[in-house]
């Protein structure tokens, strides 16, 4: 007879929602033993990104403090996400740091960025190039923009003297001038920020390409959130767009190629043999997705995933070289080919309008004679024939995208027509 709620908030940003209590009065919160008061069962409740709680009608636990606690990172890295060779600001806000046993940063007079990296492929289960004496020798000394927020501004290739290393994260916690206070992040650990490796997560070359050419695609697990850096075999999902859109999450998972969580085959990527975190394959568009030569690709839509499909490989939403990475985790990679913005509508005594087209399709002949008119494909196959007198408007929906030829039967004259 004990009633039982279980509110979330599954965001990256602070929201309120309504925790629907099915009664006014006291509530329990079972991990923290909190008891609040409910006077409107259709009330509001604010919740930090990633807060969660179970009330219970009645108490049953006492609660267990700490269990159950609130990230709040008290460090902000900008940009971000970051390679090792952009200069980037860390920025410190001591009020939100744990203090580790310490009486914290709080007020301190001055504060240091005591830090180091994970180097690509090394052994050490510690921080690797560590900067920091702790000591007052200024180095990695803050500046204090306002009460308690702290800024440093380095570029981690010349501050952790990398040379040829690759890093992988940033690890790192503050200090005050004497190194008896420190401040660190959620439950007294040091705080790690990820570093993105050099290079595009997602690559297709050659970046200009028609339907015909042929491409390779190549995904890099170990950038991003790193999903399928252990992954055995990696697939990709994908799809195509025909149109000059800057939304193409809208319309370019059309043609689409790949059977989720089937270890069929069908989207296998090959594994590098000199960088186990490189994943590519080559296709020929026209043949992997079936689809016209002549198409026009605007954009590929793709997710890579593992063999049963259970994981796939995501990062940071926003842009990526040369293309996007949408709030749903899909990528989107944008074709640099310069289509042409017209063809040549116009022989003689007919036209055809406009060209290229995409539901639609006018031809007009000017004088009174009937014409007879053949849509042709690249291959040579007939796909429709009609016949105009005047004017006609012309259903083209059906019709595939790609070049296709307009023949005059009469005048034995061709205009090449596109179907967008």
């Amino acid at each position: 007879n004990i009633d039982l709620v279980v509110i979330g908030n599954f965001g990256t940003d602070e929201t309120t929602i309504n925790p629907k209590f099915t009664e006014m009065g006291s509530w329990f919160d079972y991990f923290s033993g909190e008891e609040i008061t409910i006077n409107e069962v259709e009330g509001s409740i604010t919740l930090s990104a990633g807060e969660w709680h179970i009330y219970t009608s009645e108490r049953i636990s006492d609660g267990n403090p700490g269990v159950v606690e609130i990230v709040d990172n008290p460090v902000r890295i900008t940009p971000f996400p970051f390679t090792q060779e952009d200069e980037i600001t860390v920025v410190f806000d001591a009020s939100k740091a744990t203090s580790a046993g310490t009486l914290g940063l709080i007020g301190a007079d001055k504060v240091y960025l005591h830090s180091g990296v994970t180097i690509l492929g090394s052994n050490n289960d510690g921080w690797d190039n560590t900067v920091g004496n702790l000591m007052d020798d200024g180095v990695g000394e803050m500046i204090e923009t306002s009460e308690d927020i702290w800024e440093i501004t380095l570029t981690p290739e010349t501050y952790y003297s990398l040379g040829v290393d690759e890093i992988t994260e940033l690890k790192m916690y503050f200090r005050d001038a004497d190194n008896k206070n420190i401040g660190k992040g959620f439950r007294d650990e040091d705080v790690v920020y990820s570093v993105e490796l050099p290079g595009p997560f997602v690559a297709v070359e050659p970046s200009a390409f028609t339907a015909n050419d042929e491409i390779t695609i190549t995904f890099n697990t170990a950038k991003g959130n790193k999903e399928l850096l252990e992954a055995t075999k990696v697939y990709m999902h994908s799809g195509l767009g025909y149109e000059e859109t800057d939304t193409p999450w809208e319309s370019a998972w059309q043609d689409v190629v790949g059977n989720w969580g089937n270890d069929d085959g069908v989207g296998l990527m090959t594994q590098s043999e000199t960088n186990s975190n490189l994943w590519s394959i080559t296709l020929t568009p026209a043949d992997y997705y079936g689809i016209p030569a002549g198409s026009r690709i605007k954009w590929m839509s793709m997710v890579f995933r593992n063999a049963s499909g259970a994981q796939k490989g995501t990062g940071v939403p926003g842009e990526i070289e040369n293309g996007i990475i949408h709030t749903n985790r899909d990528f989107f990679i944008q074709n640099n080919y310069d289509f042409p913005l017209s063809l040549e509508s116009e022989l003689s005594d007919w036209r055809i309008y406009p060209n290229p087209a995409n539901s639609t399709l006018k031809i007009e002949v000017s004088n009174a004679e009937k014409r007879t008119i053949s849509i042709q494909d690249l291959t040579g196959k007939e796909v429709s024939r009609f016949d105009v007198n005047g004017s006609l408007e012309l259903d083209i929906s059906d019709l595939k995208r790609g070049l296709y030829f307009i023949r005059n039967i009469d005048t034995k004259e061709v205009i090449k027509f596109l179907k967008d």
